[in-house]
């Protein structure tokens, strides 16, 4: 019996430390970016024949934080990459501005390097169709 509580306690610990976990998780995107806050988003590309900017539609929004938000970074120190993929300029109340760009397997959110494991260059071409 002793043994069930034992096996019962250390299956519940594992399974509260794995849901902080992943709370804790949270990109540096959903850290600085409130989506009540948002005044306006820029999107620019060079993924296409000619480099384009967009502002996006406020009903874009949640759309767009979800997959930004939905990203694993990992900080890394700069290693002065040059060009971007797609650039996001999310304008904020309070005049805050973040500004993120990505290239290749990097994301710069407001000056700071980060890796991203699960970004494909892709992800974003559809708001340019």
């Amino acid at each position: 019996m002793r043994k069930i509580i034992y096996i019962a306690f250390l299956v519940s610990l594992l399974l509260v430390v794995s849901a902080c976990s992943k709370s804790n998780a949270a990109n540096e995107i959903t850290k600085i970016v409130n989506e009540k806050n948002i005044i306006d988003i820029t999107v620019s590309t060079q993924m296409t024949t000619q480099k384009q900017d967009i502002v996006l539609n406020e009903n874009d929004w949640g759309k767009l934080l979800d997959k930004l938000s939905s990203y694993s970074l990992n900080r890394v120190d700069d290693e002065n990459e040059n060009g971007w993929e797609y650039l996001f300029e999310i304008k904020q109340k309070d005049d805050v501005i973040t500004l993120i760009s990505f290239m290749g397997n990097r994301v710069i959110v407001n000056g700071t390097v980060y890796e991203v494991k699960d970004y494909n260059k892709e992800d974003f071409l559809y708001l340019f169709e």
